[in-house]
Order: C-alpha cells, then structure tokens, then sequence
C-alpha cells in the first residue's frame, strides 16, 4: 500500500511523566495523577503540581465512572484522520472522584447526549503503549 496517500491517526507525545496515564488504558483502567502535598487529583498528566507547583505525584486509579458537564458535537475536525469518527462528541466529563477530564463520547445514540447523561470510562488502544480513555453512555 502507498503510505503517501494512507491516514495515520494522530498520536499523543509519550514521555515519562504522562506514559502511566497511557498505559493505565491497556488494563482497562483511568488513572491520574495525585499531588503528594495538596491532595488534589490533576488532569491532564504534567510534571509538576499545576496548584502548589510540586513535583511530587502518584498515580491513583480511578472508577471512571461520572457524568456530561458539557458537551460539542464536531461535524468537520480539524485532522482528517478522525473523519471516520464523525460526528464526534467532545466531552467535558465531571467523574464521581471531583475532577473533569476532556474526552469523547461513544454510542449510537451519543448523538442525542445531555448534560447530566451517566457515562463510564471505556479504553480505545492505539497501540502497544497507549489506551485513550473515551467514555460511554449508561443506560438508566
């Protein structure tokens, strides 16, 4: 096949201090980091606490359970290699732990998401070292 013509999928930057969260994703499991001073849990992963500014974290496994703050519905993505996605519905999810992650929900009816839907972490693998968590509508 002719590389040239064929859509890569874009990938995250892997380093070592986002890698846990990537990886947490091949097991099935949404993992963040906690800091070691303040307590609170930080998305995205980052090298240094972005309230207390310190550097020391661990990583705390999560139910991945939570709810729709807000949501967009993407008909035309800026990459073209999510094309095959649309419509994409770009989430801000508020999980039961107390912090909000961005993602996208899955489902044929995540069309007709609303605020407040129930969602659950579910892991889409991009390759051998990276599992995005994406999220999917409970059924009530």
């Amino acid at each position: 096949m002719d590389q040239s013509n064929s859509i890569q999928t874009a990938l995250p930057r892997v380093c070592d201090w986002n890698a846990p969260f990537f990886a947490a994703g091949l097991f099935d499991q949404l993992k963040l980091q906690r800091c070691d001073s303040c307590s609170r849990l930080i998305y995205y992963p980052r090298i240094a606490c972005p309230y207390c500014m310190c550097p020391d974290m661990t990583w705390e496994t999560l139910s991945g359970d939570g709810s729709v703050y807000s949501y967009s519905i993407v008909w035309r993505p800026q990459d073209r290699s999510f094309m095959d996605q649309v419509p994409i519905v770009l989430a801000v999810i508020s999980l039961v732990e107390g912090v909000q992650i961005v993602s996208t929900v899955l489902g044929e009816t995540r069309q007709n998401v609303t605020i407040g839907d129930p969602v659950r972490a579910v892991f889409h693998k991009l390759n051998n070292s990276i599992a995005l968590p994406k999220f999917q509508l409970v059924k009530s």
